[in-house]
């Protein structure tokens, strides 16, 4: 299966921002409270979702019989909760000082799990609109229920996420990439540079549930301005680029690995003292070199196929 190489880009780039958020949230200071902490969590995590489903909608095969598609939930399963459960549950064993097993280790790995449930249900909704005879009143009920729970707050940050899954699937679906004018990408990425200054993540590790009314429209813009950007850097060629679609092949194992290497003694107690561009160019080189000690970690690990099916569930 031929990689899309402009969202392999958008990935790699996505990555490194977790890595950069990370290394705030655990090292500085300011911890929450950093600028470019809350430039980062107004849109990263949903890019990934976005990503997620662009690549569902390139790959938009359903599943003909009830066993295919049993089969593809197995694989779903494999593929992201088998990693989640190795990673927060055995690896710490063998690598942690002191081993705990909490609520707050078990959601470390939020995002594959709240992944699986996503795609889970995408699924469901897709094999059911291939059968004709059962998707009369599909989309209304699917619509007004995800409606409905995000107008009275049940689930919203999920919900979010879900939504912009659909969009993603959408997106490349119908190839709206180049159907759309590019002054439409250059109000987008307007839109998001002049908001993006008033997002509060929160001062709570899980960050502020009402975030969302603010991160939502902030992540469409910034998640479909940078997809649009990489997909030129990709039909230019720029030598530079290269290294984020590497990185963007090994995302999952990068997730799953750079916890383990993001507390770091020099960076510790770092306060803000230079200015935020300076501060995100250094970060993200240090992030870049995280993300490539990850990839090393993991090509290690694929010389060994049973460790790495439940490492990385390939």
């Amino acid at each position: 299966m031929s990689r899309i190489v402009y969202l392999d880009y958008t990935r790699g780039f996505a990555i490194l921002l977790v890595i950069v958020g990370h290394l705030i949230q655990f090292n500085f200071q300011s911890g929450l409270n950093n600028r470019l902490f809350d430039i980062i969590y107004s849109f990263h995590m949903p890019l990934f979702f976005f990503i997620s489903g662009c690549a569902r909608g390139i790959h938009n095969k359903n599943s003909s019989t009830v066993f295919e598609f049993c089969k593809k939930i197995y694989c779903r399963f494999c593929s992201l909760i088998v990693p989640s459960i190795a990673w927060t549950v055995i690896i710490p064993y063998f690598f942690s000082r002191k081993y705990e097993l909490g609520l707050t280790q078990i959601s470390g790995y939020w995002f594959l799990n709240v992944l699986f449930v996503i795609v889970v249900i995408w699924d469901i909704v897709l094999y059911i609109d291939d059968k004709k005879y059962l998707n009369r009143y599909l989309y209304p009920l699917v619509i007004i229920g995800i409606t409905s729970l995000f107008i009275f707050g049940v689930k919203r940050i999920p919900i979010s996420y879900f939504l912009m899954y659909v969009i993603g699937f959408y997106f490349q679906k119908y190839n709206c990439l180049t159907r759309l004018k590019p002054i439409f990408y250059s109000l987008f990425f307007l839109v998001f540079c002049l908001f993006s200054g008033y997002f509060d993540y929160g001062e709570t590790t899980m960050g502020d549930p009402n975030r969302v009314w603010l991160q939502f429209p902030l992540s469409i813009c910034a998640s479909l301005a940078l997809l649009k950007f990489f997909s030129m850097c990709e039909l230019k060629g720029y030598k530079i680029f290269p290294i984020l679609g590497f990185i963007g092949r090994y995302t999952l194992g990068i997730y799953l690995c750079h916890f383990f290497l993001i507390h770091i003694p020099f960076v510790a107690g770092i306060v803000n003292e230079c200015n935020l561009l300076t501060q995100f160019v250094g970060l993200l080189l240090l992030s870049l070199s995280i993300a490539l000690v990850c990839i090393g970690i993991q090509k290690v690990i694929e010389t060994y196929p049973f460790l790495h099916k439940i490492m990385y569930g390939k």
